[in-house]
């Protein structure tokens, strides 16, 4: 803990049976709910996110008109703090999100993604960290993401 946690939590809104390991993989075309969970003790300015997907995966981006017509965010949990985001760059592989301001305590920011390739594909840790203050960082868990073509 470098001044920061940081939870990548992974929700199948096809199927939540579904959660992208060997014995329940994700299928094609299945759409994801990722929620980064952050923590930090002190007040954090200008923090930048970054979670490289997995090959399999691909970031949606609901705001683009063609998109939002099929793709929409569900309603956040009312009991989780939204975090303010700044600016998003929303690419096919990777996530990148920027706030100006992170509170003292807990908050949350959602995205969508959907399985677009079938195999076995690691997923890098989640990098969350202040962009002009190096002593503060935090690292998700790396995982295995798992899809499946039928």
């Amino acid at each position: 803990d470098r001044g920061f946690r940081i939870e990548r939590v992974v929700k199948n809104l096809t199927d939540s049976n579904r959660v992208g390991t060997s014995e329940a993989p994700l299928k094609l075309g299945d759409q994801l709910l990722i929620t980064y969970r952050l923590n930090t003790r002190k007040l954090q300015n200008f923090v930048a996110l970054e979670d490289a997907l997995p090959a399999g995966l691909e970031v949606v981006n609901p705001n683009l008109a063609l998109v939002g017509k099929f793709f929409q965010l569900p309603p956040p949990d009312p009991q989780d703090r939204l975090l303010g985001l700044s600016y998003s760059e929303m690419r096919d592989r990777s996530a990148l999100l920027y706030f100006d301001t992170v509170d003292p305590g807990s908050g949350t920011y959602s995205i969508l993604a959907r399985a677009t390739a079938a195999g076995t594909f690691r997923w890098p840790a989640t990098q969350v960290a202040p962009m002009y203050d190096s002593r503060f960082s935090g690292l998700s868990p790396s995982s295995l993401c798992v899809i499946s073509a039928d």
